[in-house]
């Protein structure tokens, strides 16, 4: 394990349809070999297409940057969503991912300006119940975990039934990571998105 592999992937059980990657990393130093954590990569969007039910629905998978202040990471996610913009036009959205939230405020995840960016882009984030913490013991990790809550789902056009955390404990209880899974239920599409679905065309390229 002298090198990580440092990137996002996205697991459908239906087709991916026109893949591709959205770099947001400025500086690159997670890639360099006199950090204390050297990478191969840095931090990224894995964007695709997923036919559900009928619909066409684009999903992302995100990682933004834990060594930086709330407003470096509103600036990742105004990139991110300008090239979702660009490779979803009118199509319903679902990012989910470690988005690092309350990184520089001690876990206040409330003072992260980038969930107003993204509500002024018509998102709604999703992350189970707001005192559920998403950081965890490890293997890797044994210590206590900070009580930080990281991950979220932010959705566009999609009516979302409930989102929740979950342990990320194998059945003997060991830990399978030092996150807690989160999970967005989604019922369907939402209003506008849904009376303008059969005019949808899904990308075949970006």
């Amino acid at each position: 394990n002298d090198k990580g592999f440092h990137g996002n992937a996205v697991l459908a059980a239906a087709p991916l349809l026109a893949p591709a990657m959205i770099r947001l990393d400025e500086h690159g130093h997670w890639f360099n070999a006199d950090t204390d954590q050297p990478r191969v990569g840095g931090r990224c969007a894995v964007i695709a297409t997923v036919p559900v039910g009928g619909a066409a629905v684009v999903v992302v998978s995100v990682h933004l940057e834990s060594r930086s202040d709330g407003a470096y990471r509103a600036r990742q996610v105004e990139d991110l969503l300008a090239c979702v913009d660009g490779y979803a036009g009118d199509l319903p959205v679902i990012i989910g991912g470690d988005l690092n939230t309350g990184n520089a405020t001690g876990g206040d995840f409330e003072h992260e300006p980038l969930f107003s960016v993204a509500a002024a882009a018509g998102y709604d984030r999703h992350g189970g119940a707001l005192d559920r913490m998403t950081l965890r013991s490890s293997r890797l990790s044994p210590e206590p975990p900070r009580a930080y809550k990281l991950d979220w789902f932010l959705t566009r056009g999609l009516a979302v039934g409930e989102s929740r955390v979950v342990d990320a404990v194998g059945p003997d209880g060991t830990p399978l990571s030092d996150h807690e899974m989160i999970v967005v239920e989604i019922a369907g599409l939402a209003g506008e998105t849904a009376a303008q679905q059969h005019d949808l065309v899904m990308p075949e390229a970006y």
